[in-house]
């Protein structure tokens, strides 16, 4: 139920990159390296995040 729900956020928020970067005329491989840039950021905050719960 759950990866349910997390798979069809996660398209969701997928097409709505892909619609807003077409309405923008944003080339594909420009989304494509932000998305690179944005996600070790992301998986940071997840350690950092995982570290500060096992602190509490």
């Amino acid at each position: 139920m759950f990866d349910k729900a997390k798979n069809l956020r996660r398209t969701r928020h997928k097409k709505a990159l892909h619609d807003l970067s077409n309405k923008l005329q944003i080339p594909k491989e420009d989304t494509l390296k932000v998305k690179e840039e944005i996600e070790p950021d992301k998986q940071e905050l997840w350690q950092r995040k995982n570290v500060f719960e096992m602190a509490l």
